[in-house]
């Protein structure tokens, strides 16, 4: 798991390119890489106002993530009428179903 702020920093920062050779790794399937849309939002203001990335530069590289990694979207918690409280009650997801 990555923080944005602090690991970022560490990825980007010289001898070599970290995030690269991560982003290679998981291309390779050496391991799996999982994010969300929140996630690449966050990072993509931290790269714009901590690292001074342009806009441009920052669109190109949270496209480069959204295609390596799988990005998780929450599911819409739906509800119905409960006969037995007489409230409404939200249904839970099905299990392990990921919206991708």
């Amino acid at each position: 798991m990555l923080d944005n702020a602090s690991d970022l920093k560490d990825l980007l920062s010289p001898p070599g390119n970290r995030l690269e050779m991560l982003d290679l790794e998981a291309i390779r399937g050496t391991f799996e890489l999982f994010t969300s849309v929140a996630i690449l939002t966050e990072t993509a203001r931290v790269l714009q106002t901590k690292f001074d990335w342009s806009e441009d530069k920052v669109r190109e590289a949270i496209q480069d993530i959204s295609q390596t990694a799988t990005v998780l979207r929450p599911l819409p918690i739906l509800f119905e009428e409960s006969t037995i409280s007489g409230g409404i009650i939200p249904i839970p997801p099905a299990p392990a179903v990921f919206n991708q």
